[in-house]
């Protein structure tokens, strides 16, 4: 029956053998491989790596730009470029750059780029051509292609000329001759793939390469590939109707004395020839230059970037059509001698300014384009050109309005009587007139009230570069224009409104005329778009204390993740000079933020609310602040405690023993609760510290625990149900949530930030319920619960005050009055704390924790809450397992808690307690040594924290004569 078997297990066994050969055979050539292996040659820095660099084949850099400021770096198309409309404007011939780092102008300003060069000098020489710099650091001929077919074919090019720099091919070839992802993670991680496929000889390692003879067939196909991309982009070009053109750009090496020839230069020029491609070969404009042509291995100099500039408009290779200058000859002739002579470099300029104004009345519409140019040139000293070409406004050409408004705009301040017709052309149909308007206006000092009105007309238009105008104009009349208050709220809720020309830069200028703004300006602060909550911050500010009801939104802003949030909200807040609670303690906390900005802004707010004393420490001396009311309540709790016991020994209240659990010798006091309650409370009021208040640690904290205070009482003296406890104890912790906020996530050792999204409000419940009664599970015996309670007010104190935080001197009274309670309530004990006074402290320890845990950003930082409260935490926990796996009620209560356990084993009573709390302490040291801000601070925690452990682990040592005692009565 089994030997049918056996041909099976044959050949698995000969299977799982054949692969175990089969491995060990890999593993053996892998080793050699390895041992053989050569070092990779390496790439150059400048041919980039795709997929690394931007995780694609194309990028362009964010931005939300509209064209105002006129000067922005980057335009709405990402591209470090001046911004375009959209709408071609008549008889404009438009040229546009594809390129990489050269072209766009990289470590030279973005105006000494040298399609900005070209255009700058071509529109002031009168030509009727846009100049466009669609380019970004790191694109390759690829990537040129892409942005033509996604960027500038929609703005229909007249020409087309790609900028071809040397590197280009390299990275064609090194990028699109890569496997595909699965090989290429086996090629970094195997010897063997790497040998087999080859990869230094199919990379090519620097532009040198290109120019070696014999041609290396890797070099051989980067220009295959480089040449395919050309045609593919050529194609496209030339079907949308555009003229297409290559400009190609030398290496730094090429202009030295020892060059090699021109190899690549000439393979690009022979392969433009056959392909009908005009080419211009920019090494020769270069060449004279040497050196100095250049910022490093290919990037051009301010003077580089002239020669190109200057290399292009002489090179014939691109249409320009005829400029103003000549135009203007054509159209004078004899007929103006003194434009003539102006036009020759002599004459004077009143005897033409006089002519151009007769020849911009006349029919022909490109002398009238022309005549503009001109007058813009010569200027306006008498006053004679504003008024003619202010009439040019009205032409019914559009290149007659556009010239017009393009030579108000030149001259300046001394166009002002043409403002009124210059804001009826706001409205113009065609956009490069509107444009231009714009442009005229800005260059005048702009008044208000008659300004007010068409800006605010204008806010309301549908093309963005006319609202960014705008806002812009009107922020610069600043109070003046306080009646566009409403229609700026109203651009707020505009994609763009939070734009550097956006109507909340504007709103920040006119500062406390704004105050209308600050309900849209919070509701920005509460965005998703951390941009437009720093800047909702920011303007915030501005308008200083009329802004008082925006302090509850900045104060969770000063917490936020974006660090410009954070600081731009602390120094809101000391703006607006609010000084609550919420708001002291968020600047303390912002005061050790990570991020060393945000603390700077933070200590100068705080020296500006009094808050900190300029290069000293807290003003107020935090260590007195908080001594004051902790040292208050401790006299107070030993006043009033003896009265509470006396009180509670008349009416009955006591705790009679009952032999099982209950094994106390005689009836005692229960209510010691309510004396810690009357300490705290006194010790804050007679502190008169401002942190009674709001918030976790003011007037919501002591009310929540009055109310868990209340419902403890009621047990201690009649008996409540666990469910009707813990529904009370619930009910306070969502009030004091409703008032204070919750956490929003958790910082987790080794995993991060986790943000607890919907779960925020039940888990923050949670914590203070939980811990409530995980304090009460430890009051069993004498002095411990209110021993290590005291022992975790202390540390919470310290943490608070390694911070500034506001609620430091609560943590303090807290303590305080727990020591005061002490004498009453060591062993043998004359007062129990009772579940009034566990429940009550215990929520109470648990929300200050969860302050005090509390990061820049919202978090908590869990380590710190788990060690300041570890002994209450830990003994839960064993409990709940303990009757989870017993299947016995969690609110059943027994004796086999930690302390229980430890006497069970032949400790007294005071060595338990005495260790316990001494662990408590330790445990709370090391707590402290997370939190604190300064390195002496966490040395002193952290031997503190030792010494503590150590004396725990003695006061909790096994006595050997004990134990035998116990076994023997055991025995017995």
């Amino acid at each position: 029956m089994n030997a049918p078997e056996a041909p099976r297990q044959s050949l698995a066994g000969n299977i799982v053998l054949s692969l175990a050969v089969f491995a060990g055979l890999l593993g053996a050539i892998e080793g050699v491989c390895r041992r053989l292996e050569k070092p990779r040659p390496q790439v150059a820095d400048y041919i980039w790596d795709w997929q690394r660099k931007w995780d694609g084949e194309f990028y362009t850099m964010r931005s939300d730009a509209n064209g105002w400021p006129p000067w922005e770096e980057f335009n709405a198309d990402g591209l470090r470029d001046r911004t375009h409309a959209p709408e071609k404007p008549e008889g404009v011939r438009r040229l546009v750059f594809l390129g990489d780092s050269v072209t766009l102008g990289d470590q030279i300003a973005a105006i000494h780029a040298y399609p900005r060069l070209l255009d700058t000098e071509l529109t002031a020489d009168g030509h009727a051509v846009e100049v466009f710099n669609v380019a970004l650091w790191g694109w390759s001929t690829r990537q040129e292609r892409i942005a033509y077919e996604r960027i500038a074919r929609r703005y229909r090019p007249d020409q087309v000329v790609l900028a071809v720099c040397l590197n280009d091919i390299p990275e064609l070839q090194n990028n699109l001759s890569r496997p595909p992802g699965a090989l290429a993670a086996l090629h970094d991680r195997s010897a063997l793939v790497r040998r087999v496929v080859n990869a230094p000889g199919r990379e090519i390692g620097s532009v040198e390469e290109l120019f070696e003879s014999p041609e290396p067939e890797r070099v051989r196909a980067g220009f295959e590939r480089f040449f395919g991309e050309v045609r593919a982009l050529r194609d496209e070009v030339r079907r949308d109707g555009a003229t297409f053109a290559v400009v190609v750009f030398p290496f730094r090496f090429q202009v030295a004395a020892s060059a090699p020839p021109p190899r690549a230069q000439q393979r690009i020029a022979s392969f433009c020839e056959t392909e009908g491609i005009r080419c211009l070969d920019l090494l020769p404009a270069l060449a004279p230059a040497g050196e100095a042509a250049f910022v490093d291995y290919d990037h051009l100099s301010v003077d580089g970037s002239r020669l190109v500039a200057r290399a292009l408009r002489g090179s014939g290779l691109l249409a320009l059509g005829p400029g103003a200058r000549e135009q203007l000859a054509a159209a004078c002739g004899a007929a103006c001698p003194g434009v003539a002579e102006w036009l020759a470099g002599h004459g004077h300029a009143a005897d033409a300014r006089a002519e151009l104004v007769r020849l911009v009345e006349r029919e022909d519409a490109d002398a009238r384009v022309a005549g503009a140019w001109a007058l813009a040139r010569l200027g306006d000293e008498p006053g004679a050109a504003v008024p003619a070409l202010t009439r040019l406004l009205e032409d019914p050409r559009e290149p007659v309005r556009r010239a017009g408004a393009r030579a108000l705009g030149a001259l300046g301040d001394s166009a002002r009587p043409a403002a009124p017709a210059l804001y009826a052309r706001l409205s113009d149909t065609r956009q490069g007139v509107r444009w231009e308007a714009a442009r005229a206006l800005s260059s005048q000092k702009l008044e208000a009230p008659a300004a007010v009105r068409p800006l605010v007309a204008a806010l309301g238009s549908d093309d963005p570069y006319l609202r960014g105008f705008a806002a812009w104009s009107l922020g610069d009349l600043g109070e003046a224009a306080a009646e566009a208050v409403p229609a700026l709220t109203q651009a707020l809720a505009r994609e763009e409104g939070y734009g550097r020309g956006g109507a909340s830069s504007a709103l920040a200028k006119m500062g406390p005329a704004a105050a209308a703004a600050v309900p849209a300006l919070v509701e920005g602060l509460r965005g998703a778009d951390g941009e437009r909550r720093w800047k909702a911050a920011r303007t915030l500010g501005r308008i200083g204390p009329a802004a008082a009801e925006a302090v509850p939104a900045l104060v969770a802003a000063a917490s936020d993740p974006h660090e410009y949030v954070r600081a731009h909200a602390v120094r809101a807040l000391a703006r607006i000079g609010v000084r609550s609670p919420p708001v002291v303690d968020a600047l303390a906390r912002a005061r050790r933020d990570r991020v060393a900005a945000v603390a700077k802004e933070a200590r100068v707010a705080s020296q500006e609310m009094g808050l900190l004393a300029a290069g000293r420490g807290p003003a107020a001396r935090p260590g007195i602040a908080a001594a004051a009311p902790a040292v208050d309540a401790q006299l107070v709790a030993f006043a009033v405690t003896p009265w509470v016991r006396g009180q509670a020994r008349r009416r009955g209240w006591l705790d009679v023993p009952d032999g099982h659990l209950k094994r106390h010798a005689a009836a005692v006091p229960r209510i010691g609760g309510v004396a810690v309650f009357l300490a705290l409370g006194a010790g804050l009021v007679a502190a008169a510290h401002p942190a009674w208040g709001g918030g976790w640690h003011g007037g919501a904290l002591v009310a929540a625990m009055g109310a868990v205070l209340l419902v403890g009482l009621a047990d201690d003296l009649r008996g409540v149900s666990p469910v009707a406890k813990v529904a009370v104890q619930a009910i306070a912790a969502f009030g004091l949530c409703a008032q204070a906020g919750t956490l929003r996530a958790v910082a987790l050792p080794w995993v991060g930030t986790i943000d607890l999204g919907p779960l925020a409000w039940p888990l923050t419940i949670l914590w203070l319920v939980g811990l409530s009664n995980a304090f009460n599970m430890i009051d069993g015996m004498d002095g411990l619960a209110a021993g290590s309670g005291c022992v975790s007010a202390c540390v919470l104190a310290l943490v608070g005050l390694g911070s500034g935080a506001s609620w430091a001197p609560v943590a303090a009274a807290l303590a305080g009055a727990l020591l005061g309670f002490l004498p009453w309530n060591r062993g043998p004990a004359s007062l129990f704390l009772g579940d009034s006074g566990s429940l009550s402290i215990g929520f109470a320890l648990a929300a200050l924790a969860l302050e005090g845990a509390t990061n820049r950003a919202g978090a908590a930082e869990i380590a710190v809450p788990v060690l300041v409260l570890a002994l209450p935490l830990a003994d839960a926990a064993l409990a709940i397992g303990r009757r989870v796996r017993a299947r016995r009620s969690l609110f059943l209560a027994d004796r086999e808690h930690v302390h229980h356990l430890l006497l069970a084993r032949g400790l007294d009573a005071p060595s338990v307690v005495g260790g316990l709390v001494a662990l408590q302490a330790s445990c709370g040291c090391l707590a402290w040594l997370l939190a604190a801000a300064r390195p002496e601070a966490k040395l002193w925690a952290f031997a503190g924290a030792v010494a503590l452990l150590l004396l725990g682990l003695w006061r909790l040592r096994r006595p050997p004569e004990r134990v035998a005692g116990a076994a023997e009565a055991a025995r017995g």
